[in-house]
């Protein structure tokens, strides 16, 4: 399993990813519009501050799709990484690690996460806490340090 930066020939494939993933979410009544999904993943790809994260399996396939933004606190000049959508069927502990690796490569000193489904059964919560983030109001929080990249490398 790898996760990475997707490449515009995974846009088709990322688009089918959403539309499933939508299917099971809180918001499937919300019509799902591919041309609508697809403009929007192209753009993200023009954008300078943000990208479309996936994690395949050892054939290719897409697991999962973290959509990556780098932000600015509008108290501080402090930078940020957010997940637009985070969605995901396997492999979600490389994207999230991905993700880590993607925010403090782009100068975030932390990530700032939502949950946007209904969560009844606490998992996106354990998932959250076991990968060392912290509640705040009713967002979670990941303290960055440079030295976290480096982790990777050992």
């Amino acid at each position: 399993m790898r996760a990475g930066i997707a490449k515009y020939t995974d846009v088709t494939a990322v688009v089918k990813v959403c539309r499933k993933q939508h299917e099971q979410s809180s918001w499937k009544e919300l019509k799902f519009n591919p041309v609508h999904v697809k403009r929007n993943l192209l753009r993200l790809f023009r954008s300078d501050t943000d990208d479309v994260l996936v994690v395949k399996d050892d054939e290719g396939k897409i697991g999962g799709v973290l959509l990556a933004s780098l932000n600015q606190f509008f108290v501080s000049k402090e930078l940020y990484a957010t997940d637009i959508h985070f969605m995901c069927d396997f492999g979600g502990i490389q994207l999230f690690a991905e993700f880590k690796r993607w925010a403090i490569k782009n100068g975030a000193s932390m990530l700032l996460m939502g949950i946007a489904n209904d969560d009844e059964t606490g998992r996106i919560h354990k998932f959250y806490e076991a990968m060392g983030m912290k509640p705040v109001g009713d967002a979670w929080v990941l303290k960055l340090e440079p030295e976290q990249e480096q982790e990777k490398a050992a």
